[in-house]
């Protein structure tokens, strides 16, 4: 009897940890915005403010890339959120790890340096280690705007995921955060066989200088169930706030964590109003939350837009923490709304609010 008690009482205690307490969230519609010159598509964003400027990262094609590569990060600015500048090449493929694509950027600013963390491929160009699947790769700049300079190795891989991308997708998606001298890297690891709807884990790797990484968790006990994520610091609440997309589907479900190890679980019910006047078809990828430069959430408002119908959001509390979510939401074709080819894109946006 002593042991069954016992066994409850850590039962219990195990899922006060892993399920923390979630605040309640509002959400209201506004505003559309002006885009540039846009390549056919972009998704994957990162979002950071600085100076007054606002910078996005995101993945978008590698056309006329002599080596035949699927993707760069294409890089735009805004000093009002609303009036984007065209885009420019960031990153392109530049290791042998990657040449077939540079995608999925995670943007922090950390000790004085730019780390733009991202996920890289070589599937059929002989890699130096023949792995022919997703793994993150790094590259630093002194600079917001770059040059972007390659680490020559991957930073994290699972070497152990099949190599085949057909079968699974393996290491990827990274989100950056720097917290109290330490870089939390949350990442998509996904094997055949996990669970949907959006199969795939978040795990989690720490590192004090922003490029060797130990894990802090593994796939037998995640941080979580569900891929496709992007990640903040709430300092106001001393607390990891999570969005994270259904590929393929419009929900956007959100998340909270002290520590990174434990979000509350994947629910549904727990996701943020989207634009009820999406053209049919529309569908969600990569959700990004806009942030600092080192990954966390501060006073002030920023703006910003992926793709294709963009929402965008404004994420604010009562003490007046706030950020923005940016959501890119595919489209077919015939799709996209009127003005498309002028760079005008019809966003709706969605405030919402963490109280205490």
């Amino acid at each position: 009897m002593v042991s069954l008690a016992v066994f409850v009482l850590l039962a219990l205690f195990h899922v006060l940890i892993a399920q923390p307490a979630r605040p309640s969230l509002f959400s209201t519609p506004f505003a559309f915005e002006n885009l540039n010159s846009q390549p056919p598509y972009e998704y994957g964003p990162s979002i950071i403010t600085e100076n007054g400027v606002f910078y996005q990262f995101y993945c978008s094609p590698g056309s006329g890339d002599p080596n035949g590569a699927w993707d760069y990060i294409r890089m735009t600015t805004s000093t009002d959120g609303q009036n984007w500048t065209p885009p420019v090449v960031a990153l392109s493929p530049q290791t042998p790890y990657e040449t077939n694509s540079v995608c999925d950027p995670s943007v922090i600013k950390f000790h004085g340096v730019y780390f733009l963390y991202h996920t890289c491929i070589n599937s059929n160009a002989n890699p130096p280690d023949g792995y022919t699947n997703n793994r993150i790769c790094l590259a630093v700049a002194d600079s917001i705007t770059g040059p972007y300079h390659p680490h020559p190795t991957p930073i994290i891989q699972d070497l152990n995921c099949p190599k085949d991308p057909n079968t699974a997708y393996c290491v990827g998606q990274p989100s950056a955060v720097a917290v109290n001298d330490t870089v939390y890297l949350f990442y998509t690891n996904q094997y055949p066989g996990d669970g949907g709807p959006n199969g795939g884990l978040v795990l989690l790797s720490v590192s004090q200088d922003g490029v060797n990484f130990k894990p802090a968790n593994g796939r037998q006990n995640p941080s979580y169930p569900q891929r496709c994520v992007d990640v903040k610091y709430d300092l106001r609440h001393n607390q990891f706030i999570m969005v994270q997309g259904d590929v393929g589907g419009p929900n956007i479900t959100w998340s909270v964590s002290e520590d990174g190890l434990h979000f509350a679980k994947y629910d549904t019910d727990f996701r943020i109003n989207t634009n009820p006047n999406l053209p049919s078809g529309g569908t969600n990828n990569n959700p990004g939350i806009a942030g600092l430069p080192d990954g966390t959430m501060g006073d002030g408002m920023t703006w910003g837009w992926t793709s294709l119908c963009q929402i965008r959001y404004r994420l604010s509390n009562q003490h007046e923490s706030k950020s923005s979510l940016w959501r890119h939401q595919q489209q077919p074709r015939n799709c996209r709304i009127a003005g498309w080819n002028h760079g005008r894109w019809n966003d709706m946006g969605m405030d919402f609010t963490l109280p205490n």
